[in-house]
């Protein structure tokens, strides 16, 4: 997913330029049993919050760190936003 496509999911969420807010989103089990979660570094169920959002071969990678684990963050790569995208996973609060 390319920046101005997130972009675009972002707003839908409700989220404007303006806003320091950073979205959250939740996994459940289901969630990472999903074909976009075979190949990626471990995730575990639980809230996480968007930490950093970067560019990674001109697709939408982002870091995000799970409530329950303090201070550990998850890599989010391609397929991984990409899904979280269409199942609108992302929430601004």
């Amino acid at each position: 997913m390319k920046f101005p496509e997130f972009a675009d999911a972002m707003e839908k969420v409700g989220f404007r330029n303006d806003e320091p807010l950073a979205p959250k989103f939740k996994l459940n089990k289901s969630d990472l049993q999903d074909l976009a979660f075979k190949d990626s570094h471990t995730k575990v169920v639980g809230f996480y919050r968007v930490i950093s959002i970067w560019s990674e071969g001109g697709e939408v990678a982002l870091w995000a760190q799970e409530d329950k684990s303090g201070t550990k963050l998850f890599p989010f790569q391609k397929e991984e936003v990409e899904f979280l995208v269409k199942r609108n996973k992302f929430k601004k609060n």
